[in-house]
Formats: C-alpha cells, sequence, structure tokens
C-alpha cells in the first residue's frame, strides 16, 4: 500500500503535535533572576551553618511531583542537628551520614553570602549565594511542561 504525498505530511504534522504535548518532567530553580532548570533528577544543597558553621550537605531526587530528601551529610552535631535516620558509612571523610525518607513538593532555601549556599548537580556547582541578594529566598521544585515549552527554556550551568 502506497500512501499519497498529502497523508504523509498530515501524518508529519500529527506526529509533531504529538510529540509537541508530550509531557517532560524536571526540576525548577527560581531565584530573583528568574528561573532555570536543573541537568537530571538529583541534585544537593549545601550551606554552612548559621552557629556551627560547619558545612551541611541534603541530597534530593525528583520522584513524581516531589523531591525526596534520602540523604544528608554533616561535618559536626550541634544546636538543631538532625539526627534520624539511618546511619551511612560511605561518606566523605569527616562528615557524618544519615539516610533520609521526607518527601517535599518544593523548597524554599534562604540563601545569604554567610551561609553560602551552593547547588550541585554531578560535578557542576551553582554557588547562588554569589548570585543573590543575602537572605534572597531560592525556591527549588519539581515542575512539567510539555516539549515545545520546555525547549524554549534555559538551563542553570548555560
Amino acid at each position: 500500500m502506497k500512501i499519497k504525498p498529502s497523508n504523509l505530511l498530515w501524518i508529519a504534522v500529527a506526529t509533531i503535535i504529538v510529540i509537541g504535548l508530550f509531557p517532560i518532567k524536571f526540576i525548577t530553580v527560581t531565584t530573583e533572576q528568574g528561573e532555570c532548570l536543573l541537568h537530571g533528577d538529583r541534585f544537593a544543597l549545601r550551606w554552612r551553618h548559621s552557629v556551627e558553621h560547619q558545612l551541611w550537605y541534603e541530597h534530593y531526587q525528583r520522584q513524581g511531583d516531589n523531591l525526596h530528601l534520602y540523604q544528608t551529610w554533616l561535618q559536626t552535631f550541634g544546636a538543631g542537628t538532625p539526627s534520624q535516620g539511618d546511619f551511612l558509612s560511605d561518606v566523605p571523610q569527616g562528615y557524618i551520614g544519615y539516610k533520609q525518607h521526607i518527601d517535599l513538593p518544593e523548597i524554599n532555601w534562604t540563601v545569604s553570602r554567610r551561609m553560602e549556599g551552593t547547588i550541585f548537580v554531578g560535578d557542576w556547582q551553582f554557588p547562588v549565594y554569589q548570585t543573590v541578594s543575602d537572605y534572597s529566598v531560592v525556591k527549588i521544585k519539581p515542575a512539567r511542561s510539555i516539549l515545545a515549552s520546555f525547549l524554549l527554556r534555559k538551563y542553570c550551568n548555560d
């Protein structure tokens, strides 16, 4: 069976429309400068504790419409230090690690130069504290969009 060129054109247009409407899931970071996307479904937040002045890491993964906190690394214990979760032995030297199981719809993170808030995705890092005003709120959340709209967005590390 041979397909007519006019039918082939309609098939191509229909395919492009369907692909363009396909939903894509991703993670957005919104600062006072605007919104950008993180590459991948995992990231870590690092900051310096305001009292202890030690580094903390929180590791997240996008799971559906939530961000899942799956582990924390702390350099020391002190005021307000969370200690729930199973102990992790495979963490960098100088840190104490815990498995976590906490789901959040979004993160509203207040960032300043003093706390040195940084986002890590693999080997790439985004020193947010260097790009925003002190005590700015950074919103990190899972999102979805159709492919056509997704392609118009920018990545944080572009």
